[in-house]
């Protein structure tokens, strides 16, 4: 399923979707960040948070970062400390 990110923090993702997603579901995500002018790819484990139906928008939902490899960690972290 596509969707697109409304808020990343380091320790979830915040997106929204074309349809609803159960709680407490566990997945497997993967997303890109821009980092300096590169593209990283994120891989993670997540599990699904709270899932609010927004109109006619879709369906916003938290997915909490179970697992995230080594050189996903370290690139988000770099992508929350870059200088906006």
């Amino acid at each position: 399923m596509q969707a697109y990110s409304l808020h990343l923090s380091p320790s979830e993702l915040t997106i929204m979707s074309p349809r609803q997603l159960k709680k407490g579901v566990v997945c497997e995500i993967k997303f890109d960040v821009v980092l300096g002018g590169e593209v990283k790819k994120i891989e993670a484990v997540s599990q699904t948070g709270d899932c609010v139906c927004v109109g006619t928008e879709g369906f916003r939902t938290k997915l909490r970062f179970l697992k995230v490899d080594t050189p996903s960690r370290q690139a988000l972290n770099a992508w929350m400390s870059y200088p906006a």
